[in-house]
């Protein structure tokens, strides 16, 4: 029934620009969209999901740095933040999981932030 919920979603939200609010899939089908972009959709539209893409994209980014490229120099707790977050982001296909506020939201924000490079980073080397 997900993909009718989907569908449902899409259909009904008439504010497809800015979206209806938190909690916006509940607001169109009394029910979770239980997909993070279908819920972003709903919440925030157009704009909510470019930026959640965005944000995405840039975790993903680092996270598969960390990973494969930089494995050797990668530390154990930047290769594990980045393993948590191709989890959560496998997991926000059929889950809204870090995209909205909770366990995997803190998860995420947490993991993100250990491999995100900062100026001191770059000092030390």
């Amino acid at each position: 029934g997900r993909l009718n919920d989907w569908k449902d979603i899409i259909i009904k939200n008439k504010n497809f620009l800015l979206g209806n609010g938190v909690l916006g899939d509940r607001y169109l089908i009394n029910q979770s969209a239980s997909n993070v972009l279908i819920y972003k959709y709903a919440s925030s539209g157009i704009i909510g999901i470019l930026i959640f893409i965005l944000i995405s994209l840039i975790a993903l980014f680092y996270a598969y740095k960390n990973i494969f490229i930089e494995k050797s120099k990668s530390t154990s707790y930047r290769f594990l933040s980045s393993l948590i977050l191709f989890a959560l982001m496998m997991r926000s296909i059929l889950e809204t999981s870090y995209g909205v506020f909770g366990i995997d939201f803190i998860l995420f924000c947490l993991s993100f932030s250990l491999i995100i490079p900062n100026k001191n980073s770059y000092e030390s080397k």
